[in-house]
């Protein structure tokens, strides 16, 4: 059901518009994984945290990292570049930098999977050390 919804780079099509990021396979699947996911999130109306929502951050933070070191391979060595003074960035370079404290904020990756494990799926919590 996913294949159908995924779209496919003709090279013959191709009008070099720099946009390649939005229909690469790999990063759409992702995409609708989290769409799928979040869905089942929302449809579940009970007072505990389900576990799709215990996972949600963790492949959202993952998701938009990896699209944003996506874009700047799309870019290219263009992407390491800031225009001309005030240096600003563009929106591409920003995402990619914000996309890492995704991984951070709100419990880091690490965090997020033991709160996972231990609420997720009922594993004993982490021996103190």
């Amino acid at each position: 059901a996913l294949a159908s919804d995924i779209p496919v780079w003709e090279s013959d099509l191709c009008i070099d518009c720099g946009k390649c990021a939005i229909v690469c396979p790999h990063a759409a699947i992702r995409l609708k994984i989290m769409r799928l996911n979040a869905m089942r999130m929302l449809a579940d109306q009970s007072a505990e945290l389900s576990r799709e929502a215990l996972i949600s951050k963790l492949y959202w933070s993952h998701w938009h990292r990896d699209f944003g070191e996506l874009a700047m391979d799309v870019l290219g060595a263009e992407s390491e570049l800031a225009e001309s003074a005030p240096y600003e960035l563009t929106a591409a370079q920003k995402a990619f930098l914000f996309a890492r404290s995704d991984t951070i904020y709100a419990g880091s990756s690490q965090i997020q999977r033991n709160l996972i494990a231990e609420r997720g799926l009922g594993l004993p919590r982490e021996p103190n050390r």
